[in-house]
Formats: structure tokens, C-alpha cells, sequence
């Protein structure tokens, strides 16, 4: 029987993600690949998943629960792997991969060996552990003097600023802090690499937060949303027209689990223009004629009007915009609106009645809409005439003939 595989991602921007894989072949990398990740030398790693088992392509050592790993072999399950400064964890489907701890790389292996030679040597190499493990600088006794040193001329750049770099125990180095880009970032890796220094990225960076907070709004609907850097590291502002709801209630549940962000901020812009136009219409007795769409673009009305109504509503326009210079542009397409009784009404338009002071529609099912109904779907009832019924949900204005 197949198993379903996941990832679990445990370093970088994605820290904390998991990720169903498919059968086939899974890439991560920058261009062009099924996850975006920042790695040293545009390296690209390549997950083959078959049925049963799943092998790993990549151009670097790999490590397995510390220990060097053959890639001839199949990649063991629930197992820290280390490679091109990134840590994961793959697992079938039901797996808890929060639960996995990191271990730092073994030298257990050569410790075994060494214990094969005799006593004295095997003495001997216990106090020079032990010797080592005191000094605070024994990173010095194996790498080049000159490399710490370059690598704190190196964050000195501007485009550096927030960027942190601690040496561990180890003689590894975290990356850590904030960046405004994470190509910004590839020359420093790039840097400990060549000199075969093992790096893990903690850093948040901003144009990897924008892209994972901008896959969430595409994922639940919202396509016309700007993102932009946010003052503060990790804190993002969103531009556009955002209502509480269910809707953005799924969304900010979503937003909590990306890592390095840390808060954000919502600004509609142009809030209040779409009312100031249905308002403006009404007075013009074009509402019954007209349906109107805004995005963070612009507006588009459309509908048929007479020549006479035209120029109504093009000398309207041009007075809105006098009046309001960083209002959203606005643009009459003279095209029919499409009937959407069966998207927005629950049931077929039947008679219209009623008086100047009171009209109403009576619908198939014996429902009778008023001006003021607001619907199941959110739609609000603005306007009956003889033309049709007009609905408004936040930018949305939707005229509905009356086809019976």
C-alpha cells in the first residue's frame, strides 16, 4: 500500500511549515522550484518520492541525525537531515513532526575508532576534549584567524544592518535577525560556504514574509491585496479592502503560523469612495441602470445608458475627481450587466410591487425583498425601480433586471 509523505521544515524563513509531497519530484530551491528557499550557490535540492521510500538529490554533503549520509540510500523517515544550511524532517502523513528534537552532528564514529588504539592514546585524546571544550576561543585552533574576522567586516554592509552572526560550540554559525532581502544575503552565505563553514539561517526577511503572506490571502480569496514592508521587523501593512468576517477571521488564524511574523496592519485607503458613488448615482436616478466593481486599482461601472444619462454620469465623474485628487480612478464601460438572479437571489424574480415610499420584489419561493433586506450571502437590497434591483456588498454593486 502507497504512503503519503510530508516535510517538516526546522530552520529558515518556512521554519515551523510542513508540506504534503506528492509522488514525483519535489524541488527546493529559488527559481523555478516548488518551494522558494534562499540557498548557498543557487544549490537546489530534489526530493524523488516513490511509493514506498524517498531519495535525495543534492550537490553538498547531507547529514542524517548528525552522522554523513549516502545518497545512493533512501532518505530515512522522522530523522533530522542537515544540508545546504537547511534542516527538515521528512515522515509519512499521520507523523507528529513537531515533536523531533535537533542533535548537533556526531563525532561518535571517529571516537570509536580511536578507541581501538591503546590506552595512553585513547587517555590522551579524552584530555585534549575535555582541554578543548574549555577554551572560549578553540574555534580559533581550527579555522583561518582571518575568517571571523571577515565575516564581521562583511555584516558591516548596510544592506547587512539587523543581520547577526553567532559562533557556537561547535564552530558553526547562526544567522540570525532581520533582512530587507534575502538576495542581500546570498554573498555571506556564499562566503561560508567556500570556506566550509556550517551555517544554520534563522533570519526573517522581508521579501520571503511578503510572498508567504501573500500565498494565505490568494489561498482564501483575497487577489487585489498590497503588501509592503511594515515599520518594525516581522510586522507587515496590508493595503486594500479588508471586512470582518469569517473570511479574515480564517485569514489572521492562517497569518499567526508564518515565521518571523510578528504582527500587521490593515489600511484601506479608499475607504468610503464606492459609497459617495452609489450615493451620487442615486441623485442622478442612474442606480437602476449601473453595476460597479472596485479593486486596489480602480472602479469600473458598467451598464447601457442613453446618450443623456452618459453625459450625467461623465460630468458627475469628473466633479468626483476634482474633488477627491487620491480617490481610486474611475471607468464607464458602456456593456449590459450580466443576470446574476441565480448567483445572488435564492429564488427567481416573480412581480414587483408596491409604492414610491415602499416598493418590494416577490420571489419564487415567497420571499419579498424590501430596500434594507440584507441577504444569507452578505448582499444588502439598495434600490428597486422598474430597471431592477440593485445590491452592495463592500465594493461590490450588482444590478439585477427584471427578467419575468
Amino acid at each position: 500500500m502507497a504512503l503519503g509523505f510530508k516535510l517538516r521544515l526546522m530552520s529558515g524563513e518556512l521554519n515551523g511549515r510542513e508540506l504534503s509531497l506528492p509522488e514525483g519530484e519535489f524541488t527546493l530551491g529559488e527559481q523555478g522550484c516548488d518551494v522558494l528557499l534562499p540557498l548557498p550557490q543557487g544549490q537546489v535540492l530534489t526530493l524523488v518520492i516513490s511509493e514506498n521510500k524517498i531519495l535525495l538529490r543534492a550537490s553538498g554533503k547531507v547529514w542524517v541525525n548528525g552522522c554523513r549520509h549516502d545518497l545512493q540510500h533512501p532518505i530515512p523517515l522522522r530523522q533530522v537531515i542537515e544540508v545546504a544550511g537547511l534542516i527538515l524532517v521528512l515522515g509519512e502523513e499521520a507523523d507528529a513532526l513537531n515533536s523531533i528534537i535537533l542533535s548537533p552532528r556526531s563525532r561518535g564514529r571517529v571516537l570509536l575508532w580511536l578507541s581501538m588504539v591503546t590506552l595512553i592514546f585513547l587517555l590522551l585524546l579524552f584530555v585534549f576534549i575535555f582541554w578543548f571544550s574549555q577554551q572560549s576561543n578553540r574555534l580559533f585552533s581550527y579555522l583561518p584567524p582571518d575568517i571571523p574576522t571577515q565575516l564581521s567586516e562583511q555584516l558591516k554592509q548596510p544592506v547587512l544592518a539587523g543581520v547577526t552572526a553567532d559562533w557556537s560550540s561547535e564552530g558553526s554559525v547562526i544567522l540570525s535577525g532581520h533582512c530587507s532581502s534575502s538576495s542581500a544575503v546570498t554573498q555571506l552565505q556564499n562566503f561560508l560556504v567556500q570556506h566550509q563553514v556550517v551555517f544554520r539561517n534563522k533570519l526573517v526577511c522581508d521579501d520571503h514574509l511578503i510572498s508567504s503572506v501573500s500565498d494565505i490571502l490568494h489561498q482564501y480569496g483575497y487577489q487585489d491585496i498590497e503588501i509592503r514592508a511594515g515599520i518594525s521587523p516581522g510586522n507587515i501593512t496590508l493595503y486594500g479592502s479588508i471586512e470582518m468576517g469569517e473570511q479574515w477571521l480564517n485569514v489572521q488564524k492562517a497569518l499567526t503560523t508564518v515565521a518571523g511574523l510578528t504582527g500587521w496592519t490593515v489600511i484601506n485607503p479608499h475607504d468610503g469612495q464606492m459609497i459617495r458613488l452609489v450615493e451620487s448615482l442615486r441623485k442622478l436616478n442612474l442606480l437602476g441602470y449601473l453595476s460597479m466593481m472596485q479593486s486596489h486599482k480602480d472602479i469600473v461601472i458598467s451598464g447601457v445608458l442613453s446618450p443623456d444619462q452618459k453625459q450625467k454620469l461623465s460630468q458627475m465623474l469628473a466633479q468626483l475627481t476634482q474633488k477627491e485628487s487620491g480617490a481610486l480612478p474611475v471607468q464607464y464601460q458602456n456593456i449590459p450587466v450580466s443576470d446574476q438572479t441565480a448567483q445572488l437571489l435564492p429564488a427567481a424574480i416573480v412581480s414587483y410591487g408596491g409604492n414610491n415610499h415602499a416598493k418590494f420584489i416577490q420571489l419564487a419561493n415567497g420571499a419579498r425583498l424590501q430596500q434594507g433586506t440584507v441577504l444569507e450571502n452578505g448582499y444588502k437590497v439598495i434600490f428597486i425601480s422598474e430597471q431592477g434591483i440593485s445590491l452592495l456588498k463592500t465594493n461590490n454593486l450588482i444590478q439585477i433586471p427584471m427578467n419575468f
